[in-house]
């Protein structure tokens, strides 16, 4: 007893001084912004400081969360971005953007989201000047009026790549046999452990997007320096450039100094321009009288099996989009449902809960219902967007993905080179067949055959059905094929291409009121400063524990099916 008391006040001591850390790190920051903050001002004659690349961008963030308290801890999300943006195109005080590219975390659904934001700057005659210390992410910077670049810097333009391990000589090697399938043949997750390279369809897939993002980023560099596709691929193909090489190529519009970029919009010499970020303009937007009220439900990251609710669930969680899109139809208020997805796919029953609700909502309740792809909407990502009264995707979102996966790794061999016997004791004839200690039975091997059929037959009968495709069109874009927007808007399974703004402007069309019109976005999901803070503090602890009991179930040889059964992309 007095041993189990030392280990509880020791673990209780433990999580305060990791509270305390983290409130010191909490406050300190918040001064810090507050700060920095203080030090911008907005004035009549106002830049836009929009820096990008540095680090990802979140998708959407919920206002009130504690990185949205701690500013300076995060980036502002795309969302809130585009949506500043907006904004302040048609805001007489802003008379400009001074767009930094601090680095390449930026993909090229993300890129062509802020261009369409920033065309609106265009719009409304106001210069868009863009700087870099070195160029690795070019397809935002082209929407600008001038590109600066300063001395010394690179240009990379290099292309896209992708790079993929495969462990099956490993596997091999050390006696792990790994017993996997897939509907069908281009769904290439499993081939990681079941082969030694890409196969032909993967291969020839994968080729096919890269090729298309090529394409449709050489477009836009074509159109900024007026020049051939054919001339863009032999300026990638002799890439990278220094600086004045890039220059002389009219790659960039000269070589400057950010300060000196700077003082370029200092145009009124009574009055001289100042510079604000977005996060201090949000806080000083104008406000508008609305009419109408969208909600905006976002679901990132991969979707999880649903749970019992709990105090750390994750709020992209299916209870919680389940919850927040219910809420949202129920509401009287809300004249429009935005259904914003960024997420790679996830478990068969996840996306099913999701995907009943976006039915029941824009098929039963014949509630405006518009899905938003974001950077990646494949897979179980893409299942629960079928139904949507409007599907709007960037050119370069990669999206599609129809098929399945499933299987387990066989490790009895393996572990017996190493003097471990793995043993079962079992109640029923297949009690332990998701157990890692024995192989599938033949048996046991044709259900699961049986089981890709089943779900991928329902998958393909959900895409055709909220798509409004033949089962046979369905099945031939399906396979576990990955497209980009472009690509998929061609074959039926995106309705518009565009971001956040296209969906808005695809919103209003749906319920009737002019382009013009303000419309107030309501944020679904509003967790408190206290809750947001424990959700975060004891997430982390429980994502140890979560860890500590993986490894346990590992070492026990136990899977779970409903991990390995799910709608995996590439």
């Amino acid at each position: 007893m007095k041993k189990i008391i030392l280990s509880f006040l020791a673990s209780v001591g433990f999580l305060t001084l990791l509270g305390c850390i983290g409130f010191y790190f909490i406050i300190s920051t918040l001064l810090k912004t507050t700060s920095e903050e203080k030090e911008e001002k907005i004035s009549h004659n106002t830049v836009l400081n929009l820096k990008v690349g540095r680090l990802p961008f979140a998708d959407v963030t919920a206002n009130g969360d504690i990185l949205s308290l701690v500013t300076s801890g995060r980036t502002p999300s795309l969302f809130e971005t585009v949506s500043t943006l907006k904004q302040a195109a048609t805001d007489p005080r802003i008379k400009g953007v001074f767009l930094t590219i601090e680095g390449s975390s930026i993909t090229l659904a993300q890129a062509q989201e802020l261009r369409e934001a920033l065309t609106l700057f265009q719009q409304e005659k106001k210069p868009i000047y863009a700087f870099a210390y070195s160029f690795g992410e070019g397809a935002v910077a082209t929407i600008a009026d001038k590109i600066f670049m300063q001395p010394q810097g690179s240009v990379e333009l290099t292309g896209y790549a992708i790079d993929s391990y495969f462990v099956r000589d490993l596997l091999d090697k050390y006696k792990i046999k790994p017993q996997l399938d897939r509907r069908e043949g281009y769904k290439g997750i499993i081939e990681t452990y079941t082969n030694n390279d890409f196969s032909p369809e993967t291969k020839q897939n994968l080729s096919s997007l890269l090729g298309n993002m090529l394409d449709q980023a050489s477009e836009t560099i074509a159109t900024k320096l007026n020049l051939q596709h054919s001339d863009i691929k032999e300026l990638m193909d002799a890439a990278p450039y220094v600086d004045t090489i890039a220059a002389d190529k009219k790659l960039i519009n000269q070589l400057l100094h950010k300060d000196e970029v700077e003082k370029l919009f200092d145009t009124n010499p009574e009055i001289k321009p100042s510079f604000v970020s977005i996060k201090t303009y949000r806080k000083n937007a104008p406000t508008y009288s609305t009419t109408h009220s969208f909600a905006l439900v976002s679901v990132s990251d991969e979707i999880t099996t649903p749970a019992p609710a709990s105090y750390n669930q994750e709020s992209n969680s299916p209870e919680k989009v389940v919850k927040y899109l219910q809420k949202a139809a129920q509401d009287s208020s809300i004249s429009a449902i935005i259904l914003r997805v960024d997420s790679p796919g996830g478990t068969v029953t996840g996306a099913e809960a999701i995907w009943y609700e976006v039915n029941r909502i824009a098929n039963t309740l014949k509630k405006p219902l518009i899905v938003s792809m974001g950077t990646l909407a494949a897979s179980a990502g893409y299942q629960i967007a079928a139904p949507a009264t409007k599907i709007v995707a960037n050119p370069g979102t990669i999206t599609g993905s129809i098929g399945v996966a499933t299987g387990k790794l066989a490790i009895k061999e393996a572990a017996a080179e190493f003097g471990i016997n793995l043993r079962q004791i079992k109640t029923a004839k297949h009690a332990g067949m998701w157990s890692m200690a024995e192989e599938f039975s033949s048996e046991e091997w044709a259900n699961i055959q049986k089981d890709l059929d089943h779900y991928y037959d329902i998958f393909l009968k959900k895409v055709a059905d909220g798509r409004h495709l033949s089962l046979e069109k369905t099945r031939t874009i399906a396979k576990g094929q990955v497209w980009t927007g472009k690509q998929a808007k061609e074959i039926g399974l995106v309705d518009e291409l565009g971001g956040f703004l296209k969906a808005l402007s695809v919103a209003k069309q749906l319920v009737n009121i002019p382009e013009e019109s303000h419309v107030e976005i309501v944020m679904m999901e509003e967790p408190s400063f206290i809750g947001s803070f424990f959700d975060d503090f004891f997430g982390g602890v429980e994502l140890i524990s979560n860890l500590n009991q993986q490894v346990k179930t590992m070492m026990q040889g136990q899977t779970a099916v409903e991990s390995k059964l799910g709608f995996i992309p590439h």
